[in-house]
């Protein structure tokens, strides 16, 4: 997978940490699943510099919401669908793509 140069090292942690599992398939699923975790978490920290545009984003995608919510609701939408456009750069790096992969082994 390849992942923009400054989650390079992530993606060698995460590979390093997936690799070394082994076991039953419900550990590796969960290990896998938190070491997925581990890196969306490193990939939001690193779009930090595009924290504006990538909420205007998804303001954009909730537009159709926006008068049906409350403003501290439509917040926090925002804020779920921010984190995803982040996690959608790397769509390998998911809760579904471990869960497929494992339960096919």
């Amino acid at each position: 997978m390849e992942v923009e140069p400054r989650l390079e090292g992530e993606r060698q942690k995460l590979v390093a940490r997936i690799g070394a599992l082994g076991g039953e398939a419900e550990y590796v699923a969960t290990e896998a699943v938190a070491a997925c975790r581990a890196f969306n978490e490193a990939a939001w920290a690193a779009a930090a510099s595009e924290l504006a545009e990538i909420r205007a984003q998804a303001e954009a995608e909730l537009s159709a919401l926006k008068s049906m919510l409350k403003p501290a609701v439509m917040e926090a939408y925002i804020e779920e669908v921010a984190r995803d456009i982040v996690a959608r750069r790397t769509p390998l790096v998911s809760a579904r793509a471990v869960w497929d992969r494992v339960s096919a082994s």
